[in-house]
């Protein structure tokens, strides 16, 4: 029986070890990983790389569109763009874009 447990958990250890592989730096670890390494540790472990958050954005991602009517002038108010304009603005921004009304 203690001969039993024993074969378990070393089966057990050695599978989680195999998904933590030790490394001393990026070059050490498979690619679409990185070394992570604790301060004060001279070895780490081969971790996923994280995809950077994109920036959010706030400005209006298309151009402007049209002739007239202001289109394509910087506002804050749809009377910034004339007649037959209106102030395009993502959410929150103080100014827009004028772009002509369909």
């Amino acid at each position: 029986m203690r001969a039993l447990l024993f074969s378990i958990a070393l089966v057990l250890g050695l599978a989680l070890a195999a998904e933590a592989v030790a490394c001393e730096a990026d070059s050490d670890c498979e690619p679409g990983t990185h070394c992570q390494i604790e301060p004060g540790r001279k070895v780490g472990v081969c971790v996923n790389d994280v995809a950077p958050t994109p920036p959010q954005r706030d400005t209006i991602e298309t151009p402007p569109v049209g002739d007239g009517a202001g289109a394509g002038k910087s506002c804050k108010t749809h009377e910034d763009c004339g007649v037959g304009g209106r102030c395009v603005k993502p959410d929150r921004a103080a100014t827009g874009v004028c772009r002509k009304e369909m």
